[in-house]
């Protein structure tokens, strides 16, 4: 009785230290967040807002990034001093934005992720309330730009930069190149 009484205290120990492993949970963030566009807020060349395209995954924080769609030139303007910026290249998953995990406001990207995927680094320790960023040369698509503030907090924004594009924008050219 004994031997059996034993045997079933290992058995019950070895399920139970599986305990907390819930194959159903949702997956941790993955490094493929951080190149995902589920949608964007639209603004004219003056910073005036002038839609939205589909479900931004966005954080945008206390700072403008106009125009969006860019023609190639970007402002960013804050009244925080923005310290450093990434730009990634990004993927458009329209549709997608329940299962993509940085739709959530929550979510916080760690430097080395944003250095190790980013397509440019801007360092700007002497930033002045409104920056110029120039992407003529790059081909036309989605993108993300990041930034850090002064008080170390990461922020972004959903992208579109083509050169052919005008100030108002055509939602149906942005549902193409999504696709």
């Amino acid at each position: 009785m004994k031997t059996i009484l034993k045997t079933f205290c290992l058995l019950a120990l070895f399920s139970f230290s599986n305990c907390g492993n819930d194959d159903d949970a949702p997956p941790a963030k993955t490094f493929k967040d951080i190149d995902v566009v589920t949608g964007m807020n639209l603004y004219d060349v003056n910073g005036a807002a002038i839609g939205k395209w589909k479900d931004p995954n966005i954080n945008p924080g206390d700072v403008s990034v106009f125009p969006n769609p860019c023609l190639g030139e970007l402002f960013v303007n804050s009244q925080e001093k923005i310290l450093r910026l990434w730009l990634i290249a990004s993927q458009c998953k329209v549709g997608e934005s329940d299962n993509i995990e940085s739709q959530s406001l929550g979510i916080n990207f760690e430097e080395s992720e944003l250095d190790a995927s980013a397509l440019r680094t801007f360092n700007t320790p002497n930033f002045q309330d409104v920056l110029l960023l120039d992407f003529s040369d790059l081909p036309k698509g989605f993108y993300k730009l990041f930034y850090e503030t002064e008080e170390a907090e990461i922020f972004w924004q959903n992208l579109y930069i083509d050169p052919t594009v005008n100030n108002i924008p055509d939602l149906t050219a942005l549902d193409a190149a999504c696709n």
